[in-house]
């Protein structure tokens, strides 16, 4: 069953990139998605997940960063961090764009480590 948003969710701000990956994401569909990496004289192609950070507000005083990685069959790992500060909450965002816009390469095994499950 879906989790319902509350009524107040706003959604802010969010940072969305492709991450190669070398773990098989995709048990219910035909294949990783493949995507270009290297430079034009070096091209190849890799499989890929979605990764995103987003920024919400959850209520009037809440404030909520959510990491997610998706396959390409919506296989789903993700992980929220709830603030009660607003300027926490956008300190985290820019740090999690950061980290997510230098990830090399994303591990399902290692998001777990560092906190994520499957909602």
């Amino acid at each position: 069953m879906k989790k319902k948003k509350p009524e107040y969710f706003k959604s802010l701000k969010e940072c969305m990139r492709y991450i190669p990956t070398a773990d098989d994401w995709h048990p219910c569909f035909f294949e990783n998605a493949l995507g270009k990496l290297g430079s034009k004289s070096e091209e190849f192609f890799a499989p890929m997940v979605e990764g995103a950070v987003r920024l919400s507000q959850v209520n009037i005083n809440r404030w909520a960063v959510r990491f997610a990685f998706w396959g390409n069959d919506d296989t789903y790992i993700g992980r929220w961090i709830y603030f009660d500060n607003e300027q926490a909450a956008y300190d985290q965002y820019f740090r999690s764009m950061s980290w997510l816009c230098n990830l090399a390469i994303v591990q399902r095994n290692e998001l777990v480590r560092l906190g994520f499950n499957y909602d």
